[in-house]
């Protein structure tokens, strides 16, 4: 109706007037990894994540992005990895990552690849990536 078309625009025209003083609200980047310890890792500092996954995040994030998005790092870990459950809280990242490691029912033969995606959603990011956790981003 048009009732409801005019309340549609006038909610996304409040939407996005700032009013002075007001903090510009960021974009939410999720990347989401799913990880599985390995039996060779005694600690955080021994994983692909922080090996390989946060550093070509920290390299390749430029400022301009930086001050643009709010970036955020999702894990998908299952809930029967006694390493992760432990470990996850000793990564360390540079203080505008944001690490959010979330745990899943564990099953044989599956990754919880739609369980983590929708968490990075829920928890409200706006644009979603998925790849794995020895992935290394070079530009």
């Amino acid at each position: 109706t048009k009732a409801a078309k005019q309340l549609t625009e006038t909610v996304r025209a409040a939407a996005s007037v700032q009013q002075p003083g007001d903090v510009p609200r960021k974009a939410v980047v999720a990347i989401c990894a799913p990880t599985r310890s390995q039996t060779a890792w005694r600690s955080a500092a021994a994983t692909r994540v922080q090996t390989t996954l946060i550093p070509s995040i920290e390299r390749t994030i430029t400022a301009a992005e930086r001050e643009r998005f709010t970036i955020r790092l999702h894990l998908g870990i299952s809930d029967d990895d006694a390493f992760w459950r432990q470990h996850a809280g000793a990564l360390t990242a540079p203080a505008w990552l944001e690490l959010r490691p979330s745990y899943h029912p564990a099953q044989p033969g599956r990754v919880p690849f739609n369980e983590m995606t929708r968490k990075a959603f829920d928890d409200g990011a706006e644009y979603v990536v998925r790849i794995n956790d020895d992935t290394e981003f070079v530009t």
